[in-house]
């Protein structure tokens, strides 16, 4: 009995201890208020920080600023239109551009965002600093200004060295001066001492810099004291000026150490809001946008023309052709004739020099001059030479030909087969849906070449210019691809441009002209030309025995 008993009791006493702990963890947590206990870490974090409320704001501004500044940049380059012919020059090329805004931009860090932001405080400081200098005496602080100049420049050192570890060196200055002296015949033999003297005074720099701040904090405690003695200056005014002044010299000779950064910045600044604030000189939003559609014919009057970076090359010379409406005609000569000239001259993408009415390429009768060259470009199909597909799908790549509109799958089937293309495209994995790679990789020449085509021909275009489409393509390639030319050429309301290397190409067109020296020197169908045996007939042989050559 007595041990069970005994037992009893300990169980009761344990009980009470545990109903006892647990009421003392009750009142523990009772301490806490519950909707304290329940209230988020961020929002009570907030609430301690509201005293620098003004500060955060000004500091979360600063950021938002610091983090808009490089997409603010693709933007402004986004809206930065220029001329194709700008992009001849050698300074606009595409890797000088590329690297002017990848390296120049960055520059700008360097006077906005963080980097600014501790400048203008360290201006703060050093013109609040002063000011309280001269507020508990004025004598210190003219002493400390005038030592100012010299505390800015070892106070800059300082803080580039150790943002950019310079201080850090592998030999002091005694070892310096050990070794130089100990081989002081080798060094003077070799003509070492200037050498070793550049290197032992980069050793002590910040120990001089640290000499002339010595200099000056015994200057002012001496003057000080005399101030003290006097009667004119109490010591706790004094520390107050000393110690003030020495923190705005610290703040200012901070601020200074950005100053290289600061001209570097705003050089790229300079060189990067010259590209921004250039006026294009042919804008593709300005000019006139017809009210009925186009019919597609062009006439070249007197076209007189050289391109901005050879403006002593004339290319064409006075070159005059109509081509009518729904008509496929060829421009073929030797390189360099003007061929290619003309298809960019009818996309607008330079200007005839001709300034007088008499002169300059005209669509339906009206200047190309007059027309807004953006609406121009979206009547007009380009297949050229070397076609560029987008590191997209095949389906992408095609609707890119027009995105005015949302084009239907359906318009996009239909446009590849008119290039021949769609059978192709069907026997992939994917199908419309593969990626073609970056500039077309994933693809041959012919197929690049037939998705162009496709391409070109959703827009449904009034005028279709053709640049020596099939020139780099092999024999095979060139058949099919030829053969979706054609029946993109077929179209009786379409107006065709063909420039071409290889004359079999050109037999099918309606009309051939031969350009020679910047002049229209023959034209005519080609059963005509070759008759005449003149210039389109002399090409012609010499294009067959290039190719049984």
């Amino acid at each position: 009995m007595s041990s069970i008993s005994q037992t009893g009791s300990d169980s009761g006493q344990q009980s009470f201890r545990e109903s006892e702990a647990e009421g003392e963890v009750s009142d523990v947590f009772m301490d806490f208020p519950l909707d304290k206990k329940h209230e988020s870490v961020t929002r009570r974090t907030l609430k301690w920080n509201k005293p620098e409320g003004l500060l955060m704001a000004v500091g979360f501004l600063g950021a938002a600023v610091s983090g808009a500044i490089e997409p603010s940049f693709a933007l402004l380059f986004a809206e930065t239109f220029v001329e194709p012919g700008w992009f001849d020059r050698p300074e606009n090329q595409c890797g000088i551009l590329t690297a002017r805004l990848a390296n120049e931009a960055p520059q700008l860090h360097k006077i906005s965002g963080q980097r600014g932001g501790v400048i203008v405080e360290s201006l703060a400081i050093t013109i609040i600093t002063i000011v309280l200098a001269f507020y508990y005496s004025w004598q210190l602080a003219l002493v400390n200004m005038a030592f100012l100049p010299a505390l800015v420049f070892v106070g800059a050192l300082q803080v580039r060295d150790v943002e950019s570890h310079v201080g850090e060196k592998a030999v002091c200055g005694s070892e310096i001066v050990q070794e130089s002296l100990s081989a002081q015949r080798t060094v003077a033999s070799l003509c070492l001492e200037g050498h070793f003297y550049q290197a032992f005074t980069e050793c002590v720099k910040e120990d001089k810099g640290q000499g002339i701040q010595y200099f000056q904090n015994a200057a002012i405690y001496y003057l000080g004291a005399v101030l003290i003695d006097g009667g004119t200056l109490n010591l706790t005014s004094m520390f107050r000026s000393i110690s003030v002044a020495n923190f705005g010299a610290q703040g200012l000779g901070r601020a200074a150490s950005f100053l290289p950064d600061l001209n570097s910045a705003i050089t790229s600044g300079k060189n990067i809001f010259r590209t921004l604030d250039r006026v294009t000189k042919l804008d593709v939003t300005r000019g006139d946008i017809p009210s009925n559609p186009i019919e597609g014919n062009i006439e070249f009057r007197n076209v007189k023309f050289a391109y901005p970076t050879r403006k002593t090359v004339q290319v064409l010379k006075g070159f005059n052709f109509n081509v009518e409406k729904g008509a496929n005609v060829a421009f073929v000569g030797q390189s360099g004739c003007g061929k290619s000239t003309c298809l960019q001259l009818v996309q607008r993408l330079y200007d005839v020099e001709n300034t007088s009415l008499d002169g300059g390429v005209y669509i339906d009768g009206k200047d190309l001059r007059s027309i807004q060259p953006a609406w121009l470009r979206q009547q007009i199909g380009v297949v050229s030479q070397e076609p560029n597909l987008f590191d997209l799908t095949i389906k992408e790549n095609i609707a890119y030909g027009d995105l005015s509109r949302s084009i239907p799958m359906e318009e996009i089937t239909d446009a590849a087969r008119d290039a021949n293309i769609h059978d192709f495209i069907c026997s992939l994995p994917e199908g419309y849906d593969t990626q073609v790679g970056l500039r077309g990789s994933q693809l041959s020449g012919g197929q690049k070449q037939r998705i162009a085509i496709a391409r070109a021909l959703i827009r449904k275009p009034t005028i279709l210019l053709l640049d020596e489409a099939t020139s780099a393509l092999d024999t095979e390639s060139e058949r099919v691809v030829q053969a979706a030319l054609s029946k993109a050429m077929a179209k009786s309301s379409r107006t065709s441009m063909v420039v071409a290397h290889r004359l079999n190409t050109v037999e099918t067109c309606d009309k051939i002209v031969v350009l020679k020296d910047g002049f229209a020197v023959e034209s005519g169908s080609p059963s005509e030309l070759m008759a005449r045996k003149g210039h389109f007939h002399a090409l012609h042989n010499l294009d067959g025995i290039k190719k049984k050559a």
